[in-house]
């Protein structure tokens, strides 16, 4: 994980090989970063079913979930919940995270900034 709280400049390549870097999203929508590197394809393509499953409700938070295939040396494996300011409001550590962990965050968060 960067040494700053802000992941502003933070640049990953997703598992579909596009480059993505977090100033995109500024002030557009929060930002869901899995890097989960030593998961089998089949958990990954599972992953991928279920957000499209939910993409109402992310839609609904304005939440974009990326899975990452290539991130920076010091980025952790694990979840990252970031706002549209690009600030980390959580990490979820590798394997200890769901969708519905993530979700909650982001509403807890929304429901905070009222």
């Amino acid at each position: 994980m960067p040494a700053t709280k802000s992941l502003f400049d933070l640049k990953v390549t997703t598992i579909d090989g596009r480059t993505i870097n977090i100033s995109d999203s500024r002030q557009k929508s929060h930002v869901v970063l899995i890097y989960e590197p030593s998961e089998m394809k089949k958990t990954v393509e599972h992953w991928q079913a279920a957000v499209n499953a939910d993409r109402s409700q992310w839609e609904w938070l304005q939440v974009q979930i990326f899975l990452i295939k290539k991130a920076p040396a010091e980025f952790e494996p694990g979840a990252y919940a970031i706002d549209r300011y690009g600030e980390l409001i959580h990490r979820f550590p590798s394997r200890h995270w769901t969708f519905a962990d993530i979700e909650k965050e982001f509403i807890y968060y929304e429901a905070s900034h009222c």
